[in-house]
């Protein structure tokens, strides 16, 4: 039988499947390579989207907040307002009852008012006058204590100079 050799017929097809693996390999690798490329990529548009978006909202939100201090602001001087009206009717009304509630022969001098004390400055006939005074004013609505807080005798009209404080409940 003739010896046929087909030793390097074999190597030479091996060599050749090797080298159709090793670039089938080469062109695999790349393959998947760019795919995840093109996935990273798209990750990072979608994330860089993302990011604009919420800088946006974070922008608005700022904006909201900025709103929500300002209507708080208004809120609160509308209440400061509204306090100060209810105080200055009371204070009206006091003014009235305190004006009303003086003697005879009595007047008024000064009224000085600090928040919740109101000072009456004023001159009467008489000590029982004064003290009858002081009376009617501690029964009025709004006001928890009287005291008196000075007498002298009047330097310009005849009687007592007398200075009582109110305390007012507000």
């Amino acid at each position: 039988m003739n010896n046929i050799d087909l030793l390097p017929w074999r190597e030479r097809k091996r060599n050749r499947q090797k080298k159709m693996f090793l670039l089938k390999l080469f062109f695999s690798t790349l393959i998947i390579t760019l795919i995840g490329i093109i996935h990273i990529m798209q990750q990072q548009q979608h994330l860089d989207n993302q990011l604009s978006q919420f800088s946006k909202n974070k922008k608005i939100l700022k904006k909201i907040q900025k709103q929500t201090e300002i209507t708080q602001t208004k809120i609160k001087r509308n209440h400061q307002a509204t306090a100060i009206k209810k105080q200055g009717e009371k204070l009206s009304q006091w003014l009235y009852h305190i004006a009303h509630a003086l003697p005879q022969n009595a007047s008024l001098i000064s009224l000085q008012y600090d928040q919740k004390t109101l000072e009456i400055i004023g001159v009467v006939s008489t000590d029982m006058d004064l003290e009858a005074y002081q009376k009617i004013l501690s029964a009025l609505p709004g006001i928890s204590n009287t005291y008196v807080n000075e007498i002298k005798p009047a330097q310009e009209k005849k009687g007592l100079e007398f200075s009582i404080t109110l305390r007012l409940a507000l």
